[in-house]
This record gives structure tokens, C-alpha cells and sequence, in this order.
């Protein structure tokens, strides 16, 4: 699954995920270091701290795809002194999930690690090893909140007036725009577009006509239907655009030209500019209050988790 010669591989084959990582968790308790995040027995020191910030930066920089080594030295101590903060509330929503019997398979996190791992080797800015037991620990971490968000998103009420509410003071940012559904023939040729509207005036189907002579073989296919759009949308703002948005319903637009050939178009459905009723849009703002909520339930479990850190001992 990785291309490494490191024992690591080698080693998990034989070995449980579960036992990889309790091996570390059980260096945790070996360190002799400054401590510098205590969560109930557990006490993180300095130089795991260090090891683990080490492949969580690597981690970031990779998905954001910016290479490491290029980066100053005081964007990395800025990034480490706020990482102390966010490892211990990650420990602390670790800690939640696995007392509510929250587990994540060996699968995910090997398929996880294994892509997350290409991208951070192919920063060629940094040539030290990668730790892969400790990126399997951090990628098990996180599976494992993301599994308690979702678990506590169920869990969050939201009574029917908080989303009336919301859809009350949100309809100008809801508010659909105009929206026309449509239908083109697009040709090379002007004179083939010419006979072509010349036959659709004497009563050609036009969806016929489309699967056979229009060169945009992705809508073609469908009869020329490209669906519906708004202004803003994935029709720029070209001829094309204000001839279909001038267009009567069902009529016959065109030869209209443009960058990719003549047009032949017909508008099948206008949407006027509304804003959704509650009924529409209920689940999907009631999903919404959730996530604003979340953050909230998710400070609740850190503040109680009785997890400590000391960033004094990071010097």
C-alpha cells in the first residue's frame, strides 16, 4: 500500500494498528521531558510534542500544497506554539469518543495514510524521514473527532422556531435568481445553422436535430438540453447569454455566435427570482444551526475533560 523500505511497513503487516499506537502512548508515560499537555493519566512531554508537531506541520503544508523547507522559521514557531492548544483539544475529543465507545478500522486509516503520505513526500523541500507511526496516530485522532462531530451533530436540538427564525433574517442572502432552462444546437457553420433554423421553423424537432448535427457532443446526446441557469451563473456574460435570457419561452433563438460555433437555442423553463418557503429549505437550515452549534458542544467536552497545558515548558 506505501512505497517505503522502512520497517515500519514491514511491521504492519504483523501487527495491529492498535498495538503500533499503543506502543507509543506508552512512550508518552516513559518521557522524562517537561510536560507540557496532561490529560487525566496521560502526560504528553516535551519531545513527543515536538515529534508529533513535527508530522502534523508536514501534514498541513502538504494538503495545502505549500513546501515546508521554504517556509521561515518564525511561521513554524507561530504554527507550533498554536498547535500546543489544538493538540490538547484533540486529545481531549479523543478522549470523549472513546469513552463513548467510538472506534475508527485499521482500513480507513491505512487508506487515509497512504494518500496523505504521497502528497507529503512529494514536498522534495524537506528530506528527513517520515515518522509513519505517528502519522497513523494523528490520522486515527482525527477520524475519530470527526466520528464524535458527527455523533454530537445528531445529538444537538433545534427546535422548529430556531429555524423560522433563521429563515426569516437570512432571505435576502437565500433569494434565488432568475434562472431559464434551455435547450441548443451549436455548428460551425453559419449556413449550417441557417438551414438548420429553417427547418426547425418548418415544424423540426428540435431534439432530434440536436443529437444529430450539434458539435457539443455533451449536450447533443441529451437533445441539446444544457440546463438551468442564472445570470451569474455558467453562462458568461456574452451574446449567447443575453440573447437566451431575452429569448421568449418556446421560441426559436439564433444563429447567435460565439467562441465555440452558431447557435440555435430554445427556452423551455423560466424561473423567476423567489426566495425559497421554509418547507424548502427546512432540513437544509436546520443542518446549519447544527454545525453553528457545534463548536460550542465541541468546547464544552475540552473544558470538561480537565486537560492541561503548559506552554511555559515549550522553551
Amino acid at each position: 500500500m506505501f512505497k517505503s523500505n522502512s520497517m515500519f511497513f514491514r511491521t504492519i503487516k504483523c501487527l495491529p494498528l492498535s498495538l503500533l499506537i499503543l506502543m507509543q502512548a506508552n512512550a508518552y508515560a516513559q518521557s522524562s521531558d517537561p510536560v507540557v499537555i496532561e490529560l487525566s493519566d496521560t502526560k504528553i512531554g516535551l519531545s513527543e510534542f515536538e515529534a508529533t508537531f513535527k508530522v502534523s506541520v508536514r501534514m498541513l503544508a502538504a494538503q495545502q500544497g505549500i513546501p515546508l523547507g521554504n517556509q521561515d522559521e518564525s511561521v513554524i514557531e507561530r504554527l507550533r506554539n498554536q498547535y500546543l492548544g489544538q493538540r490538547a483539544n484533540e486529545l481531549a475529543m479523543v478522549q470523549e469518543a472513546t469513552k463513548r465507545g467510538i472506534a475508527v478500522t485499521d482500513s480507513a486509516v491505512l487508506a487515509q495514510a497512504a494518500e496523505i503520505r504521497e502528497e507529503i513526500l512529494s514536498d522534495t523541500s524537506i528530506t528527513e524521514p517520515l515518522d509513519d507511526v505517528r502519522l497513523l496516530a494523528l490520522i486515527r485522532d482525527k477520524q475519530m473527532v470527526a466520528s464524535l462531530s458527527e455523533q454530537l451533530l445528531e445529538e444537538i436540538v433545534v427546535r422548529p422556531g430556531d429555524v423560522v427564525v433563521l429563515h426569516h433574517d437570512i432571505q435576502d442572502e437565500i433569494k434565488k435568481p432568475e434562472q431559464i432552462c434551455l435547450r441548443q444546437i451549436v455548428v460551425d457553420e453559419e449556413t449550417t445553422a441557417n438551414q438548420l433554423m429553417a427547418d426547425l421553423e418548418k415544424g423540426g424537432d428540435f431534439i432530434e436535430l440536436a443529437k444529430q448535427h450539434s458539435t457539443d457532443s455533451k449536450t447533443a446526446q441529451k437533445g441539446g438540453d444544457m440546463g438551468c441557469f442564472s445570470r451569474e451563473g455558467q453562462i458568461a456574460r456574452s451574446d449567447f447569454e443575453r440573447a437566451a435570457f431575452a429569448a421568449s419561452l418556446n421560441e426559436l433563438e439564433g444563429p447567435v455566435k460565439s467562441d465555440f460555433g452558431y447557435h440555435l437555442l430554445t427556452v423551455y423553463k423560466k424561473i423567476p427570482a423567489h426566495v425559497p418557503t421554509l418547507n424548502e429549505v427546512f432540513d437544509e437550515l436546520k443542518k446549519e444551526i447544527r454545525h453553528e452549534r457545534l463548536p460550542t458542544k465541541l468546547m464544552e467536552i475540552t473544558q470538561n475533560s480537565g486537560v492541561k497545558t503548559f506552554p511555559e515548558n515549550l522553551n
